[in-house]
């Protein structure tokens, strides 16, 4: 038979009284509060976006009409427009080769 010293207690841990915490509703309160902060933050992403999606289509629109009233072709206009997805595919590209070299650099040097 096992023997327990008066001191001692049976059980693998003690029984202590609960801390101060936070009530679950002001928990949840406090949640609701960040979720919502969060939530406008959000839409006045998407609004600004929108705001300068709107802008960036108005200048589109300009430089086609100031390109049809200085004489160019709408031929001349879509290999300008199709230069600029050229170049963004060569800057991804070089961007791409810049951080690979930086990476293997680090490497070396690191060692």
């Amino acid at each position: 038979m096992l023997r327990i010293p008066a001191n001692q207690s049976a059980a693998p841990y003690e029984v202590r009284p609960p801390q101060p915490q936070i009530s679950e509703q002001q928990f949840l309160s406090k949640t609701e509060n960040a979720v919502d902060d969060f939530i406008a933050q959000g839409r006045g992403f998407l609004e600004s976006m929108q705001q300068q999606r709107t802008m960036l289509k108005g200048a589109h629109r300009k430089m086609l009409d100031v390109g049809n009233t200085l004489g160019l072709s709408n031929g001349t206009m879509r290999w300008v427009e199709r230069r600029m997805s050229e170049d963004t595919y060569i800057f991804y590209g070089g961007a791409a080769v810049v951080l690979i070299t930086l990476y293997l650099v680090y490497r070396w040097v690191k060692g």
